[in-house]
């Protein structure tokens, strides 16, 4: 964010306040005049007051002060009129219309058009006040700072050179190529070459803009800390989080409790409590109490992990979310277990790895692997990859199952609509009456490599056999109770998400 400029914008200020102390010490010193093309004396100004005109000059240690005409007063004071120029070698210089100078007291002002500048800087002003016994420089009506990459204003601007710190208040604004800075107090430690914001204060570049009310930056290590009310907005994404610490040579920020990332173009967000972005590679994670929200029209998704990484797209703009070790989300519709997940926004992919688990209405789907197509906010599609596995609850005791190597389901109005069963086929179905109330009336055990299932309301309407099935419609009265569950049966109820509060719970 170029913070280093910042410090070298006002560095004029401070030092010449520096250079006026170390002239005049705590010793009181007479003014000598240097030249002068007239000198007279009025007696209508006071006694002995002297009055100088053409080309006035006087000189205290070393410091050189110019002007048209001037009064300068027995008790050791100057009032210089008429390009005013002070300088202490060729290092700094001010120039104004007027200039006040209490030698005793050690205080001065300079008024009308005030220009503090050396090689680099420029310092403007109405009014400029020095108090060279409290070490402190000073202007009330408003300040501007030039260099040749900053423009720095304010209405107010006070330096203590005892305490080291500088001191821009009330509509403070700093204009950079790179940035734009708005703030109501900006303070400056020279010793430690720390700045600090106090207030409203407002950062505005091409890539992002910052807001927060309370931080600082260290312009020599380009680490900086936003403590209250802290946003980093970019095009795409904005980052809350109750503090930031931000790293300008690594270009990381790492952020602490509260954590909101929002993505509005998405509809996406994520929270936690831990969490760090990476500006230059676009991508971040989220740890502690980790979370993932996809709105859709009619609901949210809710997704919970240990940990969720976060990659932008910056040629499509949309994100790919990783979550990894213990994933648990929950949808109205459908909900999932796993040991990690992927979600892809440009393919609008969840894939699930290492013992998924999901549930849609009454139907509880296992399988090594699975892949969940979303489009236009509603499911698809899902692929379930080798040892799939799917059971449908009938009652308390009685389940509908189908077992093979690999499925695909699709879907309609996020209801299952039907099933294709690839490879290894085997069915457990119980047969009901077709009139109420319903009763079941025998079970049907069938095995064949490819089947086409139809669900309607979320039971199984009829199958189709691709293949010559083999198996066997027994009737409930003799049914073997050991064979009304197909090897691998496990009903994981206990695991299921019952709410976007639940996956957090830990099984």
């Amino acid at each position: 964010m170029g913070f280093p400029q910042l410090y070298k914008a006002i560095f004029i200020f401070f030092i010449f306040s520096l250079s006026y102390s170390s002239i005049y010490g705590q010793k009181k010193t007479r003014i000598n005049i240097v030249n002068a093309e007239t000198l007279e004396y009025d007696i209508n100004l006071g006694a002995n007051v002297q009055r100088l005109k053409g080309d006035v000059q006087f000189e205290n240690k070393g410091l050189l002060l110019f002007c048209d005409s001037a009064y300068f007063y027995p008790n050791n004071f100057i009032e210089a009129f008429g390009r005013v120029h002070a300088n202490r070698g060729d290092t700094i210089h001010l120039h104004s219309d007027e200039l006040e100078f209490d030698g005793d007291k050690q205080v001065a002002m300079a008024i009308g058009n005030v220009r503090l500048s050396d090689k680099e800087m420029l310092l403007e002003s109405n009014k400029l006040y020095f108090n060279i016994k409290e070490n402190t420089s000073s202007y009330y009506d408003g300040g501007i700072i030039h260099n040749k990459k900053n423009t720095l204003t304010s209405k107010r601007g006070f330096y203590n050179s005892n305490t080291k710190v500088f001191s821009f208040k009330d509509s403070v604004q700093l204009k950079n190529p790179e940035y734009t800075m708005y703030t109501d107090t900006l303070q400056f430690n020279t010793f430690s070459e720390i700045a600090y914001f106090f207030g409203s204060t407002t950062i505005i570049s091409k890539e992002s803009t910052i807001y927060t009310e309370k931080g600082w930056y260290n312009t020599q290590t380009d680490k900086s800390e936003l403590t209250l009310n802290n946003e980093l907005r970019s095009a795409e994404q904005t980052l809350y989080a109750d503090s930031i610490l931000y790293d300008r040579h690594l270009g990381r920020s790492r952020a602490f409790f509260n954590i909101l990332i929002s993505d509005s173009t998405n509809k996406l967000a994520i929270t936690g409590e831990y969490g760090v972005y990476n500006q230059n590679t676009s991508r971040s994670y989220v740890t502690e109490k980790a979370t993932m929200i996809q709105a859709f029209d009619e609901d949210s998704l809710f997704l919970h992990a240990d940990t969720l990484w976060l990659y932008r797209d910056t040629v499509s703009n949309l994100n790919e979310i990783f979550a990894y070790n213990n994933a648990r989300f929950f949808k109205p519709d459908f909900q999932g277990v796993c040991d990690s997940l992927v979600y892809i926004q440009k393919d609008s992919l969840i894939r699930m790895y290492t013992d998924p688990i999901l549930w849609s209405e009454t139907n509880q789907i296992t399988g090594d692997y699975m892949e969940i197509l979303i489009y236009d906010d509603e499911i698809q599609q899902l692929n379930i990859d080798k040892n799939a596995f799917i059971i449908s609850e009938v009652d308390s005791v009685h389940f509908n199952q189908i077992k093979g190597r690999n499925m695909v389901a699709l879907f309609k109005n996020n209801e299952m609509d039907r099933i294709f069963v690839n490879g290894n086929g085997q069915t457990i179905y119980f047969a009901e009456e077709e009139k109420a109330p319903k009763s079941i009336i025998g079970i049907n055990n069938l095995d064949c490599s490819n089947i086409v299932v139809i669900i309607e309301d979320s039971k199984i309407k009829n199958m189709t056999f691709l293949d010559q099935p083999k198996g066997v419609m027994t009737p409930m009265d003799q049914a073997d109770p050991t064979k009304m569950k197909l090897p691998g049966f496990k009903i994981n109820n206990n695991a299921k998400p019952r709410s976007k509060e639940d996956i957090y719970r830990v099984n």
